[in-house]
């Protein structure tokens, strides 16, 4: 039997993060737990024990602030909580970054190998990428496999 969903108080979720999280990510968060996809891609919940969409975001975008400090051409977005910022949903074990780019309505990816933005909500992203429907360049090309599992984190 899979785990549940743990129950999201969003009133707290939103006063936390500042910002309104997109419906989808909402619908998504009452159905599935925090989980890994293939072992490769996690995406977070706000209710899941540390590391968790507020731990996590936060780490991840201490990172993206200290590469762009080093290299401001490296990440050419705002970050939160700047106007406007990107917010990680989600990571991956190559530390490629899944954020929301919500004024744009987009997925903007940030890894090694560069960024890449797609228009388009959380969930259909994540059903593209699974489907094979949508190709991100950044992933590897075996990703996922053709027998991928997903596991609670």
């Amino acid at each position: 039997m899979a785990p549940e969903a743990p129950p999201v108080d969003w009133a707290q979720v939103e006063q936390r993060l500042g910002f309104t999280v997109p419906d989808d990510y909402r619908a998504w968060a009452a159905v599935y737990p925090q989980i890994i996809v293939d072992g490769f891609l996690t995406v977070f919940h706000p209710a899941a024990p540390p590391p968790n969409l507020f731990t996590a975001g936060e780490d991840l975008l201490d990172f993206d602030r200290m590469l762009r400090e080093a290299d401001p051409d490296d990440i050419p977005y705002p970050l939160h909580p700047e106007p406007g910022g990107l917010y990680p949903w989600g990571t991956t074990i190559d530390s490629h970054r899944l954020h929301w780019y919500l004024p744009r309505g987009c997925i903007v990816v940030i890894g090694r190998a560069g960024n890449w933005e797609w228009s388009g909500t959380m969930t259909t992203f994540l059903t593209g990428i699974l489907t094979r429907q949508l190709i991100c360049p950044l992933f590897p090309e075996n990703f996922p496999s053709s027998e991928f599992a997903t596991e609670a984190s």
